[in-house]
């Protein structure tokens, strides 16, 4: 792959790289220095990317890397949402859960972030690149370096915490009936 290639693969998905490494840093602030890093990484490496292959999961393989050194070297410390900014006005008409995590995200209440948060690492990001990025288990595999028969296990556990968390804000919005057991059938 030359140079101009790379560009080009990079600029396709530029936007969804950056916003997985800023939701996936503990401290959000780095993002911009993690994601040039990334770069960086993927360009003076490019020859060994084989043509034919997945871009976008050669990449994410080296943002995944790029995170965990990160939040390794930063251990985890609170970030107030208020220091969360969002510059993109939403089209609430648009199927963006899967195009646009970061604007569907930008709706969500202060509650999810907050669960989202506490997920482990490796958990919340097999839930990102499943959920949003619509990766299969063996990709995500290959991207976070685990084996295909954990990512079912992370995703298990990254969305019971959510569910567990989520709970109460789901009974406030009305997602829930009040006292309404999880897994219960409503009865008409």
């Amino acid at each position: 792959m030359d140079s101009i290639e790379f560009i080009e693969h990079l600029d396709q998905y530029r936007d969804e790289f950056f916003g997985f490494v800023r939701r996936n840093l503990y401290k959000p602030e780095d993002a911009e220095d993690v994601f040039a890093s990334t770069v960086l990484t993927a360009f003076e490496n490019k020859g060994t990317f084989k043509v034919g292959t997945n871009f976008r999961a050669w990449v994410y393989k080296i943002i995944v890397n790029k995170c965990f050194v990160a939040n390794r070297e930063n251990r985890r410390q609170a970030v107030s949402l208020e220091q969360i900014e969002f510059d993109q006005t939403v089209d609430q008409n648009a199927g963006f859960v899967t195009d646009d995590p970061d604007k569907f995200l930008a709706l969500c209440g202060d509650e999810i972030f907050k669960a989202f948060e506490k997920l482990k690492t490796v958990e919340r990001m097999c839930f990102m690149l499943f959920t949003m990025h619509n990766y299969s288990y063996k990709e995500i595999g290959e991207i976070v370096e685990i084996p295909t028969a954990s990512i079912g296990t992370h995703l298990a556990r990254g969305r019971s915490k959510l569910r567990q968390s989520l709970k109460h804000y789901a009974r406030q919005q009305g997602f829930l009936k009040p006292y309404m057991k999880e897994g219960a059938k409503d009865e008409k």
